[in-house]
């Protein structure tokens, strides 16, 4: 009867493990450039203003999260004047951009991500490979876009 209950009880086990791995990965888009492309499409006008403003800007590396936006601590921070900057940046994060970031030649806006990876849209300000320092780029490929890639990173 034991020996039974143990089975049943890690068979279980295994079936619960698995769904969580399921659950974890089900928004990953692993290869679905094609998502990428779309969202590029629907939001380019604000991903544009908003890459150009994080490339004119002094800093070799800027975070940016939904959170800073929601809370309108962006243009107080970010020292922003333009008010088609922070509405672009507004947009954004309605659009459940969760981080935006800045490393190098590197602009990033991340859609979706959980503990151990992530993934979006990069932008290249020089038009190189777009690399970061932070975290490791598992997945890089061109969108129909000069210098914009799908991205997925570690």
């Amino acid at each position: 009867m034991m020996k039974k209950t143990r089975l049943v009880m890690t068979i279980i086990l295994v079936c619960f493990s698995v769904l969580i791995l399921l659950l974890s990965t089900a928004n990953m888009p692993r290869g679905r450039v094609w998502r990428a492309e779309r969202i590029l499409r629907q939001d380019y006008e604000f991903l544009v203003i908003a890459a150009q403003f994080l490339a004119d800007a002094p800093n070799e590396r800027i975070i940016i999260s939904r959170m800073d936006i929601e809370r309108d601590e962006i243009d107080s921070r970010m020292d922003i004047k333009d008010a088609y900057v922070i509405e672009a940046f507004r947009k954004l994060a309605n659009r459940r951009y969760n981080v935006i970031t800045k490393d190098g030649n590197t602009i990033t806006f991340q859609r979706w991500a959980n503990r151990h990876m992530g993934w979006g849209i990069a932008f290249s300000i020089d038009g190189s490979v777009p690399a970061r320092r932070s975290v490791t780029i598992v997945t890089l490929e061109p969108l129909s876009r000069p210098n914009w890639h799908f991205y997925v990173s570690r």
